[in-house]
């Protein structure tokens, strides 16, 4: 968000993600960038093969690339040669062996996060976390140099501590044969309890270890870890798999950049810091094109070239292949700047077209393929809520900080977690943040995104909301029905007359004032609400109370539900939810 709102040219944006961890002198935001690469799906069940889990992020992370920057459909070459497009199976492991060098693990740690991670906690936070990981550190050093001087080793396991797993902990032998930074809790705390009997000072240290990792532990999770990149120091090696299988070694490969696409410059150290830089090189002819074409799709529908996420053999032609051209060129000749683009386009005579639409032109371009009109767009569901909160004068308009979880049904995430994981809602200025801030459990995402896609997989095809779901949610949800009698309070407290009310609450939600027909056509709706509730009383009491916001007492009940229902009305108006 900070990158957006200073205007981050494009091309160090696109650095900073993919290899931020690796620039010289990296500042620790850099290395927070890279988080970008570490948003996958992790299973943490017990059965789960930490190093498939691997893999599949591994997977990920090139065909995430491949989609976003280069409009490549690379998942394809992940078991056998691209059948359209010039990318072969080793040359997808090629660009694997980029993003195969970090020292991700697949397996979950005791703060939840997989490791490398980055603290981005307050100073004071941070400063207690290392100080903990340094005491744990010299505690396993003293346990280590003690086990090595006190128990002479067999193949495999300390004999003394041997005799002590047999029977007791059998499926945690392995644990014993770590190293004391790495032991799990409930081996030590076993360990500690036996050798109380034959050796105390073994077992007071034991458990010394045992509470420092706890503590460590306890420290981590209220600390902001935020799983990024990093590169191991002495390279991984990559191979070849058959059929994607994690574990079915071919042939070994070496990163490299696919043959159909311009070569890296010489003499650059080959790692994912030059295969940043070689995508947003101006040789490279696909990022800046796939980049204006994702931007053109958010302000007009589509994209110049409607298969915005492929740009291969099989995707369609450019509508307007030399406006393509152009845009991009002039986007990288100006700095790689957004800001720059998004006026341009916003600005010009094409963008500010009326969307009416005549037979004529109907018959002559039916898909608009030819921009002779502007399109009407239904405002996605994400924006649709912090526009029913911005109306109403809810939205909470601040930037950054921790995750929020606004209001969902009760019991929303119990089969997916079998009922182990309970959604616990936030309260106060927490309910009425920006979407974006939202907490989103992946296999249960908010359901006030009705139309969200799903994010097991990069997607960068906008979907258009066309679900039953939109009204259910925008006419019953908790969060529009609040901001619908939050509203029609400050509809009351504004205006005075039936007219001047409702010419104000319309113009608050089309940005037009309304024609003498819509006015008489609400000021009779707003009568029949009136009649309704003043035989309805308790049901008027209940829409004036949903959601958490604070009752204003001193409204009548009857006004104030007729007109919150009014105001419900009003945003769910075709012209209030579609981009005209």
């Amino acid at each position: 968000i900070d990158a957006f709102n200073n205007n981050m040219p494009y091309d160090e944006f696109t650095i900073k993600q993919l290899a931020g961890d690796l620039l010289p002198n990296a500042k620790r935001e850099d290395i927070l960038a890279t988080g970008f690469n570490r948003n996958h799906t992790y299973n943490g069940e017990g059965g789960r093969i930490a190093e498939e889990t691997r893999v599949e992020n591994v997977f990920d992370r090139v065909e995430t690339v491949g989609t976003t920057w280069m409009g490549l459909t690379l998942n394809c070459s992940r078991c056998h040669d691209h059948k359209f497009d010039a990318i072969t199976q080793k040359e997808y492991y090629q660009l694997y062996d980029y993003f195969n060098q970090t020292s991700e693990v697949g397996n979950v740690y005791g703060s939840g996060r997989i490791k490398p991670v980055v603290d981005m906690s307050p100073i004071e936070e941070t400063k207690k976390a290392e100080e903990l990981k340094a005491f744990l550190a010299k505690i396993g050093d003293s346990v280590e140099k003690f086990e090595e001087t006190k128990f002479p080793r067999d193949p495999g396991l300390p004999v003394s501590k041997s005799k002590v797993a047999e029977g007791i902990i059998e499926s945690n032998i392995k644990e014993l044969d770590k190293k004391a930074i790495d032991r799990n809790s409930y081996p030590l705390s076993i360990l500690s309890k036996y050798f109380e009997k034959y050796d105390s000072k073994y077992a007071a240290m034991l458990k010394d270890l045992r509470e420092a990792k706890v503590n460590h532990t306890e420290q981590l999770k209220k600390n902001w870890l935020v799983m990024v990149m990093d590169e191991l120091d002495s390279a991984r090696q990559s191979y070849i798999l058959a059929r994607g299988t994690y574990d079915k070694h071919l042939e070994p490969v070496y990163r490299d950049v696919p043959a159909s696409l311009p070569p890296l410059p010489e003499g650059v150290e080959n790692n994912r810091l030059a295969l940043a830089r070689w995508i947003v090189s101006p040789e490279h002819p696909l990022t800046a094109r796939v980049t204006i074409n994702r931007y053109w799709q958010a302000f007009f529908g589509n994209g110049l070239v409607k298969t915005v996420e492929n740009f291969g053999v099989q995707g369609a032609l450019p509508t307007h292949p030399e406006l393509l051209d152009w845009l991009s060129a002039d986007f990288e000749e100006n700095g790689w700047n957004l800001k720059r683009l998004f006026k341009k386009i916003v600005m010009s005579a094409t963008y500010r077209q009326s969307s009416k639409v005549t037979d004529k032109l109907l018959a002559l371009d039916s898909e608009n393929k030819f921009l002779s009109r502007s399109t009407r767009m239904r405002l996605p569901s994400w924006m649709l809520r912090d526009q029913a909160l911005f109306i109403s004068g809810l939205l909470v308009d601040s930037l950054g900080g921790e995750p929020v979880k606004p209001y969902q049904p009760s019991g929303i995430w119990d089969e997916a977690t079998f009922g182990k994981i309970k959604y616990i809602q936030d309260h106060g200025d927490a309910l009425y943040r920006r979407t974006i801030y939202s907490f989103w459990r992946r296999i249960v995402g908010p359901t006030v995104l009705f139309d969200n896609s799903p994010r097991q997989v990069c997607t960068v095809k906008a979907m258009n909301t066309n679900t039953p779901l939109h009204a259910l949610t925008t006419l019953n949800d908790i969060t529009y029905m609040e901001a619908s009698r939050v509203l029609a309070e400050r509809i009351l407290l504004e205006k005075s007359s039936d007219r001047e009310r409702i010419t104000y609450a319309f113009e608050l939600a089309t940005s037009r004032k309304p024609d003498l027909e819509e006015i008489s056509i609400l000021e009779t709706r707003i009568e029949q609400l009136r009649l309704e509730y003043s035989q309805l009383t308790d049901e008027a009491m209940k829409i004036i109370k949903i959601g958490e916001y604070r009752l204003n007492e001193k409204l009548d009940p009857i006004e104030h539900a007729s007109y919150t229902v009014l105001s419900s009305l009003l945003l769910n108006l075709d012209e209030t939810i579609t981009r005209q």
